[in-house]
């Protein structure tokens, strides 16, 4: 077989070793943690949407008060 001395390189490199259990257990955990960190900033951002009065909301009566006349 005949290859360019970037594939032989290539060819050469060991693969990528599998993780151990702890490895994978880590990951699962960093994963379902992210998610939860996300899940909770959402719902305490909806929770905050859902509390906040409309008046706080409305941004109309600021421009009346700004414009003239």
């Amino acid at each position: 077989m005949l290859a360019c001395p970037p594939c032989l390189r290539r060819l050469a490199r060991p693969g990528a070793r599998s993780l151990s259990i702890i490895g994978r257990f880590r990951q699962v955990l960093a994963g379902v943690t992210a998610l939860a960190c996300v899940l909770g900033l959402f719902f305490a951002l909806l929770r905050w949407r859902m509390n906040t009065p409309k008046q706080h909301l409305n941004f109309g009566h600021v421009l009346e008060e700004r414009l003239p006349g």
